[in-house]
């Protein structure tokens, strides 16, 4: 594992973690954010990466979370760890 790779994971986990009360969790190998909420449900970003862009296919809350932000802050979250990658790869440049 790269110093960048070690960068990002460590600061977007600290970052992530204290952004909201809901924990937003990265799985990059199922490329997906999800925030676990009650009763095993889950709110979720689905996104697909080619090379070095990411874009997002999904977002999905279940129905009696809408309207709380956390389709938002899952958005949020995903466009700072992308921004995050974008910032690294030119420092590597």
């Amino acid at each position: 594992m790269n110093t960048s790779t070690l960068f990002i994971s460590h600061f977007s986990r600290i970052i992530i973690q204290t952004r909201c009360l809901f924990g937003v969790h990265h799985n990059p190998k199922r490329q997906i954010f999800y925030i676990k909420l009650n009763n095993n449900e889950r709110a979720t970003l689905l996104y697909k990466k080619n090379d070095n862009i990411l874009d997002i296919k999904s977002v999905y809350v279940p129905e009696e979370y809408e309207n709380r932000g956390i389709a938002r802050l899952l958005a949020e979250v995903f466009y700072f760890y992308n921004y995050l990658i974008m910032i690294l790869k030119l420092r590597d440049i």
